[in-house]
């Protein structure tokens, strides 16, 4: 439903990866992260949608291969 250009496209090989929105407005700020353990990506993809100016973030989806 939001409109203008899509997040990037990531490829995870072990690892794994998060996505994280700005519930406050979930078509402005957001953030991803891939990165060898979950904890690391989740907090990454938090911090950026932080830094990105998101006021309520939240991750969205996670997803870890077999190794992350």
């Amino acid at each position: 439903k939001c409109k203008g250009d899509c997040p990037t496209t990531v490829a995870i090989r072990r690892a794994c990866a998060a996505f994280s929105v700005d519930m406050s407005n979930p078509c402005g700020a957001h953030g991803y992260a891939v990165q060898p353990r979950i904890s690391t990506a989740l907090n990454t993809a938090s911090e950026q949608c932080y830094r990105n100016g998101g006021k309520d973030c939240v991750i969205r989806t996670f997803i870890c291969d077999a190794r992350g």
